[in-house]
């Protein structure tokens, strides 16, 4: 979906690698690795909107990552339209 860690930062994003993974998991959905129990979290992609997405990836970036993120909902329609 993104084609670049750039296209989701702004000056204030120093999580762009974090909020790359933690958008395209709410999206696409994936595999937990490195367990023995089988587990995968669904799809959200086209249950969520823009904003709904934003906000899950940034507050999983201000409680789990380095810094707090700022994705807003225009900036993750224009990702999700550039494909």
């Amino acid at each position: 979906m993104f084609q670049r860690c750039s296209d989701l930062r702004s000056r204030a994003d120093s999580n762009c690698t974090l909020l790359f993974n933690v958008a395209q998991v709410i999206i696409s959905g994936g595999p937990r690795r490195g367990t023995s129990v089988q587990a995968e979290m669904p799809a959200f992609g086209n249950a969520y909107s823009d904003l709904e997405i934003a906000s899950v990836a940034n507050y999983v970036t201000s409680r789990f990552g380095a810094l707090p993120s700022s994705l807003t909902a225009e900036r993750f329609a224009k990702l999700r339209n550039a494909d």
